[in-house]
């Protein structure tokens, strides 16, 4: 690698690691430099230096030891980086049980909604054997119905042939 090449910021964060907004804050803050491409866009010249002095960064901004570095200084940031662990250990643990509960009260809410369902198909099968039930008793009325006009009719005609049969005979002769 050369001791000093131009990147875009995206090859940039891609080569250091960092979110391309962080290499903006570096550029915004003076600590890297920018210089405005022929085509308009935004390249940051990163130096050898640079990128190891990125590269030995720890996550929470404290500068990793290298070669040079002092024994002691080695200690604290290892335990330093233990405690950091440590925390990201109780925070992920934290969130593995508030998931845990989230896919209980899922599953909750589903079982829930599942009864709620067979309910309304129940609830919707019973209207539909009401409409039926209601459909036949309406059958059978206008059966009655018509049954009950043709039972007048022959009741009519049966009082008709009874007034007629208790006429004299000779009445019914002469008309």
């Amino acid at each position: 690698m050369s001791d000093q090449s131009l990147y875009l910021l995206t090859e940039a964060a891609e080569r250091t690691g960092l979110t391309v907004e962080a290499i903006r804050q570096r550029i915004k803050r003076g600590r890297l430099e920018a210089v405005k491409g022929n085509d308009g866009l935004l390249r940051v010249r990163l130096t050898t230096a640079d990128l190891e002095s990125i590269a030995n960064r720890s996550p929470t901004g404290q500068t990793l030891p290298t070669a040079t570095g002092q024994v002691g200084e080695d200690d604290r940031l290892t335990k330093a980086l233990q405690a950091e662990a440590a925390a990201l250990r109780e925070r992920a643990a934290k969130a593995e049980g508030e998931s845990a509960t989230l896919r209980e009260q899922v599953e909750s809410e589903r079982g829930r909604a599942d009864r709620a369902e067979a309910r309304a198909g129940q609830a919707e099968q019973r209207a539909d054997r009401a409409e039926a039930e209601r459909e036949a008793a309406r059958a059978e009325r206008e059966a009655a119905k018509v049954a009950a006009a043709a039972a007048e009719g022959e009741a009519r005609g049966l009082r008709l042939a009874l007034e007629e049969a208790r006429r004299p005979f000779w009445r019914r002769w002469l008309g």
